[in-house]
């Protein structure tokens, strides 16, 4: 049983068993949702690695190994697929929700990696205005 149910979650909104949609003719699902899932799979994976693409290269000592994560611009587009879909196809918004937090994961790891470059510059510049009076 536990491996069906797994499958099925692969293809369904785990949001709609949480909170039912009111019943319509209109399927509650968009097209495709296992390539959307995978899709939201990758994007996860890329925001790991552009959070931890420093640690990576020092803890395996890898600088001329050259990564290239998609770009946050890149994450928000195509984490706005499957929102965007939803939406035009009239779906619960249920469904749209469920295929928004991708977006909102994107969001949050770029505010939080944002803020955390922000203080570390405001701290290099803090230590350049250091006074440094030799023999006092």
């Amino acid at each position: 049983m536990y491996k069906y149910s797994q499958s099925i979650s692969f293809s369904y909104n785990p949001l709609l068993v949480i909170i039912p949609p009111p019943v319509t003719k209109t399927p509650s699902s968009i097209p495709l949702p296992g390539l959307f899932t995978v899709l939201s799979i990758i994007l996860h994976i890329n925001l790991a690695l552009l959070a931890s693409l420093d640690h990576i290269k020092l803890r395996f000592r890898i600088s001329h190994v050259q990564l290239h994560p998609l770009s946050y611009q890149l994450s928000y587009a195509l984490s706005a697929v499957a929102p965007t879909l939803s939406l035009l196809l009239q779906r619960p918004w249920q469904s749209t929700v469920w295929w928004s937090m991708t977006g909102a994961v994107v969001f949050a790891t770029h505010s939080v990696m944002s803020a955390i470059e922000e203080g570390n510059k405001n701290v290099s510049e803090l230590e350049s205005m250091k006074y440094v009076a030799p023999g006092a």
